[in-house]
């Protein structure tokens, strides 16, 4: 088979045993090729960027760059490359961190061979591969996300409480009662799915759900 006929993958990971494992794996498939390979660095995002692979195979813990950053940044210059995430890590918040950021599927390592060869065919063909796992979690986070969405006075309560203010203060300058502050207060709870003010202030500023 000529080269040109060839899926071209590329292989991101700071690990050069589990390189060379899915190297020889790739290499060994009929209609793929493993042309480069790299540890994660910010020449990694430019040579990548630049490149005429097909498919990217993109790790998410390496310590010169996350797999994350180099995603966000290979996407800056280059919006067609399809990046599949492949890591041992199944954290919701990195899982959509990634996708959020570019990245078109989501692979747990220790798959079996044929998944991740599948895998690379599908997300060439414009696919989104997912492991079943990752599959769920995603479902699942859409679903809270959906129920998260915060009323307008919810949101106000919300500000207040991010700006410092405690229960009374908040049933004051809202012209409501302090029962139903603490009941707004229990919804937003709930949705955003946090156990305390703190934590519920810092994903709030994080998430950019307060100014």
């Amino acid at each position: 088979m000529l080269m040109e006929e060839l899926i071209k993958v590329a292989m991101v990971d700071d690990d050069p045993m589990i390189r060379t494992l899915y190297k020889t794996l790739i290499n060994d498939t009929e209609g793929m090729i493993c042309v480069a390979e790299f540890e994660g660095s910010k020449e990694t995002v430019d040579e990548l960027a630049n490149s005429s692979v097909d498919v990217i195979l993109m790790d998410v813990d390496m310590p010169k760059m996350n797999g994350i950053d180099c995603v966000r940044n290979i996407r800056e210059k280059n919006k067609e490359i399809p990046i599949v995430m492949l890591t041992v890590n199944e954290d919701s918040e990195l899982i959509f961190n990634s996708l959020c950021n570019g990245a078109n599927g989501y692979l747990v390592k220790g798959l079996r061979p044929e998944k991740l060869t599948n895998g690379i065919i599908e997300v060439y063909k414009g696919g989104a591969p997912m492991s079943a796992s990752i599959a769920r979690k995603v479902v699942d986070s859409f679903k809270i996300t959906k129920s998260a969405v915060l009323t307008g006075r919810e949101q106000e309560v919300l500000q207040l409480l991010c700006d410092g203010d405690n229960y009374k203060q908040a049933a004051a300058k809202l012209f409501i009662s302090a029962h139903t502050v603490k009941r707004h207060i229990r919804n937003i709870y709930e949705k955003l799915q946090v156990n305390s003010r703190a934590e519920l202030v810092q994903k709030a500023y994080r998430e950019n759900l307060v100014r």
